[in-house]
């Protein structure tokens, strides 16, 4: 497998995978599932029309892959605490993980705070930043705890 430099990002794969703007190019989707890395030398080894693909509409494609996704409303994000689960693009281990939908194929996923950031999707219906829900959570979190120990202290161990 080559090692060169990447023309792809693995979280971008990812997502291209998740989405159904995919289904549009059964050529890309094929070699998106056969190879892990997209890499510049695999990219030179296709036909001029296929890198033409990649270097005229790559860009258009994930675009259109990011706004098949948003926040789920109802349940935005959770702070994980001291837990990491890793994020679904990217697999880097998170704390904070947003769960988003795909409208156009009904896909859920969890991914953290920077591939949101990277990708731009909408989370929240209100305008809430990324960084404005996580202190939301923190904060939820922080309330709950709070609410035990008090039932804790009132009402003991039964």
């Amino acid at each position: 497998m080559a090692q060169g430099k990447l023309r792809l990002k693995n979280k971008e794969r990812t997502l291209l995978l998740n989405s159904q703007v995919i289904e549009d190019y059964p050529w890309f989707h094929d070699l998106l599932k056969s190879n892990q890395r997209i890499t510049e030398e695999l990219i030179d080894s296709l036909s001029i029309d296929y890198q033409r693909f990649f270097d005229n509409m790559l860009n258009k494609v994930i675009g259109q892959a990011t706004v098949e996704w948003e926040g789920n409303p109802q349940h935005p994000v959770d702070d994980l605490e001291d837990k990491r689960t890793p994020c679904t693009l990217c697999g880097q281990p998170t704390r904070w993980v947003f769960y988003i939908f795909n409208k156009w194929n009904g896909k859920n996923i969890n991914v953290g705070s920077e591939c949101v950031k990277h990708f731009g999707i909408s989370v929240d219906k209100t305008g809430l930043t990324v960084d404005q829900l996580t202190k939301r959570a923190t904060r939820a979190m922080d309330f709950r705890a709070n609410e035990l120990v008090v039932y804790d202290k009132t009402y003991g161990n039964m």
